[in-house]
């Protein structure tokens, strides 16, 4: 029995949700999940206009961060691209960013 609840308390990932508001307005919605191995997340932000994002953070075994990516889906139909992908490495002192070309830092 003891040996079946360490197994599980493994297993546990820890997990949450947030809503951001201002008065009565929602801005944004997340929610994230942490394993020993990855945080990955997504949200939805409505200002300066709507957006679903996507963060992975792929885990070391000490914790840190080996490599970061986020996606972002244009769901409010405004300009630019429907969808854009950054990713960054980490190796030692270094961090390389992929950014394409054409997707512009908001």
């Amino acid at each position: 029995m003891l040996l079946l609840l360490l197994t599980l308390s493994f297993a546990v990932q820890d997990s949450g949700a947030f809503v951001v508001r201002l008065g009565n307005d929602t801005l944004s919605l997340e929610q994230y999940t942490r394993t020993a191995t990855q945080l990955r997340g997504e949200y939805v932000i409505r200002t300066p206009r709507s957006l679903h994002r996507i963060y992975t953070a792929d885990l070391n075994p000490d914790g840190t961060v080996r490599r970061w990516e986020l996606v972002t889906h244009n769901i409010g139909g405004g300009p630019g691209p429907m969808e854009t992908k950054v990713s960054v490495e980490f190796s030692g002192d270094t961090a390389v960013m992929l950014y394409p070309r054409g997707v512009i830092a908001r």
